[in-house]
């Protein structure tokens, strides 16, 4: 297993405890379509949430970074359009971009941005 999957998992991990212990319920985790891929769908308080996940961690030689562009925040856009046409029981949905940045001193802290998006 190359290292970026096992910071992918990792960060998945970390990004389902965080996002169940803040009241998410998980719906769907990598849902995929031709516009691109969803990290993660959830609901909370009966509202749709899509959510990006970038990660930052800071190991020995510095820091390294795998934030959210803005050409895979338009492709999770697309995607996310996609999923409500096919689930039009969700009227509204929240998008959200989640980074992880883990210290070294293996700390982690979470950053949630929101964002309204309606049909």
């Amino acid at each position: 297993m190359s290292w970026n999957q096992i910071v992918g998992r990792r960060r998945e991990v970390l990004t389902r405890e965080w996002l169940m212990d803040k009241g998410f319920i998980l719906i769907n985790q990598n849902w995929q379509c031709c516009y691109g891929e969803l990290d993660i769908i959830a609901s909370c308080f009966d509202q749709l949430h899509f959510i990006v996940v970038g990660i930052k961690a800071y190991g020995a030689w510095g820091a390294s970074i795998q934030d959210v562009t803005r050409r895979r925040m338009q492709s999770c856009i697309e995607a996310a359009q996609k999923y409500l046409q096919r689930h039009p029981e969700w009227r509204e949905a929240t998008f959200s971009s989640l980074t992880i940045a883990v210290s070294k001193e293996k700390s982690t802290e979470f950053i949630l941005s929101k964002e309204g998006m309606k049909r």
